[in-house]
């Protein structure tokens, strides 16, 4: 699913950038573009898993930002705590690994 959901958010940036001009994006459908995306969730049954963050902004290739509706994760408390763990726990091994060297 992650995977699927990583093609369907470049999809979106691409027609978006599709409806494009020079002057940039016309951005005057974002409400249904919303709520098509919020039926592909439901659809899916995915809604505990998934949702759509209006305010992404996703990075270019020319630098530039485009704001831009994208699925993400939800994360729920125990997970977020989890991932510190983890990040903490490589934190403190590569502290001591250096600490070894020296």
């Amino acid at each position: 699913m992650e995977e699927e959901l990583k093609i369907l958010n470049k999809i979106i940036v691409e027609a978006i950038l599709e409806g494009a001009d020079p002057g940039g994006t016309y951005r005057n459908n974002t409400e249904n573009l919303v709520k098509a995306m919020y039926t592909w969730i439901y659809f899916k049954n995915a809604s505990k898993k998934y949702e759509v963050c209006e305010t992404a902004e996703v990075p270019l290739t020319d630098g530039s930002y485009l704001p831009c509706p994208q699925f993400e994760k939800i994360f729920n408390k125990s997970e977020v705590i989890a991932e510190w763990h983890r990040i903490g726990n490589q934190h403190k091994e590569r502290l001591t690994a250096d600490s070894m060297l020296n």
